[in-house]
């Protein structure tokens, strides 16, 4: 573990990091509106070719017959692809970065698609494209990074805090002169729900996790990195810095299948609130102009115990360049 400066919530508390952290999302929203919108033109000429990249995948696993009794649950409609706004509307996770990757990023995960390693929860299969929105064709070999908290709203590397960052430290530290505040030191040496893989020749890649838990601040989701040219280490983690960023985001889910998901056992045992879609700072900007974040959700069972299927597509522009600004990271044994 390399564990970055003391926090400076541990000097004003949670309550001045909701206050930061949503000045500096509102900030990081607002200088990168114009690129933003560069990028939300493009893609919406690409509304075709990705309507036809959701439907491949959903006929190549063969969704409706492979999974009897299988039930839909609520989604944004994939066939309808515009709205009044002439954005597209169809699952497609083209977001307005953010200023950082929020503060429990840590670099060099591991290249892996099962990133559970033992975590209970609902059983999530989340299958992500990722589509070249200069080309309107789907890009292959784009390795695709995950993070999100367990069942219990707590995220590996930083299970010593109640998040956002609550912990016991009160020894006042350094105020920082850049954006690593928002970052704490790590407490731990676990990476569970953490990992990334490339795309196939296809553009896709699909990971096995489990249904994200919520914490305090945040509505349910799940963080999301692309990058291309990247570079693998050979103790089997990625070079985070080695490669091109292109996107940084975050995959959001309806509230009325985090519904269901929250009253099964393994995510009662919290005492964290949680946070519905309509009151999170950052998902009113990620979901706007006829942008969705939202996954394509699909119940597999009776039961929702027995699992969730999800379906995204995450448009990147080549030409881009963004950066990580942890600087944790995790080094294996």
């Amino acid at each position: 573990m390399r564990a970055a400066s003391l926090s400076l919530v541990a000097l004003f508390g949670s309550a001045a990091f909701s206050h930061v952290e949503r000045a500096g999302a509102k900030e990081g929203v607002h200088r990168r509106q114009l690129e933003a919108e560069a990028r939300h033109r493009a893609t919406r000429n690409c509304a075709p070719a990705i309507r036809a990249f959701h439907h491949k995948r959903r006929q190549a696993r063969n969704v409706a017959e492979e999974f009897l009794g299988l039930d839909e649950l609520p989604d944004k409609a994939i066939d309808e692809p515009h709205d009044k706004s002439g954005g597209i509307h169809n699952n497609t996770c083209v977001l307005t970065p953010e200023t950082t990757e929020g503060p429990y990023y840590v670099r060099n995960e591991l290249v892996r698609r099962d990133i559970r390693q033992g975590q209970p929860g609902v059983p999530l299969t989340l299958n992500i494209g990722v589509l070249d929105i200069s080309t309107c064709k789907p890009l292959s070999r784009a390795f695709v990074e995950i993070w999100h908290s367990n069942s219990t709203g707590f995220y590996s590397g930083y299970t010593g805090y109640t998040l956002p960052f609550e912990g016991n430290d009160t020894t006042p530290p350094p105020i920082p002169t850049d954006d690593t505040f928002l970052t704490p030191p790590m407490t731990d040496e676990l990476n569970f729900l953490r990992g990334g893989w490339p795309t196939d020749k296809e553009g896709v890649v699909e990971f096995q996790s489990i249904y994200p838990g919520f914490y305090n601040s945040r509505t349910v989701h799940i963080h999301a990195a692309v990058q291309t040219n990247w570079t693998k280490a050979r103790n089997g983690t990625i070079e985070s810095t080695a490669g091109n960023l292109l996107h940084i985001g975050q995959i959001y889910f309806d509230d009325a299948v985090t519904d269901k998901v929250v009253v099964t056992k393994a995510y009662l045992n919290t005492t964290q609130r949680r946070l519905h879609n309509s009151e999170d700072i950052l998902f009113p900007d990620q979901n706007s102009g006829g942008y969705n974040a939202l996954a394509e959700t699909y119940q597999l069972g009776a039961k929702i115990e027995e699992g969730i299927l999800t379906y995204i597509t995450i448009g990147v522009d080549p030409a881009a360049r963004y950066s990580f600004s942890s600087p944790n990271y995790w080094t294996p044994d």
